[in-house]
């Protein structure tokens, strides 16, 4: 019983000595840290230029590898069990482009074209070509919902229904 509370006591001290050396390198390192190189830091990752490091993009890159060299300059240790400083996260991301995106609508000798952004907008996960029957839903889903949607372009107005 004495063993346990010996065991104790020396475990209590050591966990109070670390915080105290924990809390004790932190006001160090908080004492390091200076308004001039705060604002230097800050300024070029906050830059207009970066375009708020949009995932991915390059300017995301050149600031990953702006902070991954800060941190192995000033000995910081990698936290990467490769001994890396960056840690790689797999992404699937999906964009329309709105300079290329368009529809073009051919009846007869007709032609139209229509363009993503301005006149028509969407949730695309997928690139390509489309051709097929052209179905106009009107505003909403009720105008389509007993219908075969099967190999049809279906266009629906996005507003609100006129109360009846």
């Amino acid at each position: 019983m004495k063993r346990c509370n010996l065991f104790f006591l020396l475990m209590s001290g050591v966990v109070l000595l670390s915080v105290n050396n924990t809390a004790s390198s932190q006001a160090k390192g908080l004492k390091t840290i200076t308004e001039k190189e705060l604002h230097y830091h800050l300024g070029f990752l906050g830059a207009r230029e970066f375009r708020g490091r949009e995932t991915p993009s390059a300017e995301l890159e050149i600031a990953t590898l702006y902070i991954g060299n800060w941190a192995k300059y000033n000995g910081l240790k990698p936290l990467m069990k490769d001994g890396s400083y960056y840690q790689e996260v797999p992404v699937k991301v999906t964009a329309v482009s709105e300079a290329k995106t368009r529809m073009k609508i051919v009846k007869g000798n007709n032609e139209s074209l229509w363009y993503f952004g301005k006149s028509f907008g969407g949730n695309f996960t997928s690139g390509g070509t489309y051709s097929g029957t052209v179905l106009f839903a009107g505003t909403g889903y009720d105008e389509i919902k007993n219908i075969d949607l099967r190999g049809k372009i279906v266009v629906i107005i996005d507003e609100q229904k006129p109360e009846t």
